[in-house]
This record gives C-alpha cells, structure tokens and sequence, in this order.
C-alpha cells in the first residue's frame, strides 16, 4: 500500500467518507492561503500539507448545518476585521513614505 493511499484512506475513514474529507482539506487550505495561522508546524509546507496534517491530528473537523453556518457568520465577521486592519496598516504605511509625513503639521500662525 503506497503513502498516498493510506492517507486517503485515513482521512475518509476520520470524515466518514471521502468527499467530506476533500471538502474539509480544501476549505482548510483555502483559509491558510488567506493568512489563517496554521495549527500544526507549517516551515516548508505547501497549504495542502498543512490542512492534511492538522486533519489527521484532530485539529480540525468540518461541520454540517446550523453549526456550520453559526461557524461561517463569525468567519466573515473576522475576514472583514483581519481586511479592516490590513488595509489601515498598508494606508499607514503608504502615508509615512509620503514626502514631508514625518514634519510636524503646520500650523499658521496667529493674527
């Protein structure tokens, strides 16, 4: 029995069939390629090697109907929260390279 297919076979055994498990991985490696923190050491992985590990060392589980979608809400909130951030951190960023950001504010003076 080859790597490959004892993987396979663990992962469709864990999610109860394969698609689940192809489904969770995928969703799971999409979400590190959007900047989620991995669960499990990450140095020199590729994102489906990650989400196959943390998969495997139950660090991660799909969910299914009303929790799935109560789970979905709270991720577009933090997705809009991590975006919110990100983009303030590049405007600050861009707005201290501009020229003269670093002087003080004039101010004119008074009659």
């Amino acid at each position: 029995m080859d790597f490959e297919k004892l993987v396979i076979d663990i992962l469709s055994d864990k999610a109860n069939g394969r698609l689940k498990a192809t489904v969770l991985v995928q969703k799971r490696a999409r979400e590190l390629e959007r900047g989620w923190p991995a669960l499990v050491p990450s140095e020199g992985k590729n994102v489906n090697q990650i989400a196959v590990e943390e998969f495997i060392a139950d660090k991660i589980e799909l969910a299914l109907g009303e929790e799935a979608d109560e789970l979905r809400a709270e991720r577009v909130v933090e997705e809009r929260e991590r975006t919110r951030a990100l983009e303030a951190a590049r405007r600050a960023e861009a707005d201290a390279s501009l020229p003269g950001a670093n002087r003080a504010p004039f101010t004119p003076p008074k009659p």
